[in-house]
C-alpha cells in the first residue's frame, strides 16, 4: 500500500477491491509446494540486509529498508541426487500439509457469489524451479539433464493441481484430468456429470 493513501482517506484495513469497486477481484490461494515446509533460517544479516534459507535449501539475500531482487547466493539442489530427498518432503507432505484450507474455500465461495470477474495466480513450474535450483542450474540442467528437470516439472505439477481440485473443484462440475500420452503429459480440464 502507498503510504500516502491514509493521508488522503484510504482506511489501513481495507481490501483495495472494495474500496475501490474494482472489477477485477483476486482469490488468494496461498498454499506451499516447497520440499522441506516450514522451512525459512536466517543464515546471516546484517543491518542493510539478511541471507534467509529457504524450504528448497537455496539461499537468498534481501535488503531490509527497500524491495528488490534478491541475490542469489547458494543453492543445494544441484543433481538428481540432491532432488530426492526433497521430493520425498513435497509429496510426504500432501496429508499433512498445514494451511488455511476452510478460509480459502470461503474467500473462494464469496468471491464467486459476487458479479466480479474473479482471478487467482501461483508462482508455477518454472518459477519454482528457479527457486529450487537457481537460474544457471535449472537453465544447464534443462539441456544436461531433461529427465531429472521433467521429474522435478511432474512433482510439483501434480501437487499443484491436487491442491487447486480441492480449492476449486471440490464439488463442482469440472476437475482437472491428467493422463500420460506417450512421453508428454497433457492435461485437460474435462466437464463430468454431477454425480458420475
Amino acid at each position: 500500500m502507498n503510504i500516502a493513501w491514509p493521508a488522503q482517506g484510504y482506511l489501513k484495513d481495507a481490501k483495495s477491491w472494495e474500496y475501490f469497486d474494482l472489477d477485477i477481484r483476486g482469490v488468494h490461494v496461498g498454499f506451499d509446494t516447497t520440499g522441506m515446509r516450514d522451512t525459512s533460517e536466517l543464515v546471516e544479516e546484517s543491518d542493510e540486509w539478511q541471507i534467509t534459507r529457504n524450504g528448497w535449501g537455496a539461499q537468498f539475500k534481501y535488503w531490509k529498508h527497500h524491495s528488490g531482487t534478491p541475490e542469489h547466493i547458494k543453492f543445494e539442489i544441484e543433481t538428481p541426487q540432491d532432488w530426492q530427498p526433497y521430493k520425498e518432503g513435497l509429496l510426504a507432505g500432501e496429508s499433512a500439509q498445514v494451511w488455511d484450507l476452510d478460509a480459502i474455500r470461503e474467500n473462494y465461495t464469496e468471491m464467486m457469489a459476487t458479479d466480479h470477474f474473479i482471478v487467482s495466480g501461483h508462482l508455477f513450474v518454472v518459477e519454482t524451479l528457479r527457486h529450487a535450483l537457481g537460474d544457471i542450474n535449472m537453465l544447464e540442467s534443462l539441456v544436461l539433464e531433461p529427465d531429472w528437470v521433467k521429474d522435478i516439472k511432474r512433482t510439483i505439477t501434480d501437487v499443484t493441481l491436487t491442491k487447486f481440485d480441492l480449492i476449486f473443484w471440490r464439488d463442482r462440475q469440472t476437475r482437472w484430468d491428467i493422463s500420460l500420452r506417450g512421453s508428454g503429459v497433457r492435461k485437460r480440464a474435462i466437464r463430468i456429470a454431477r454425480g458420475a
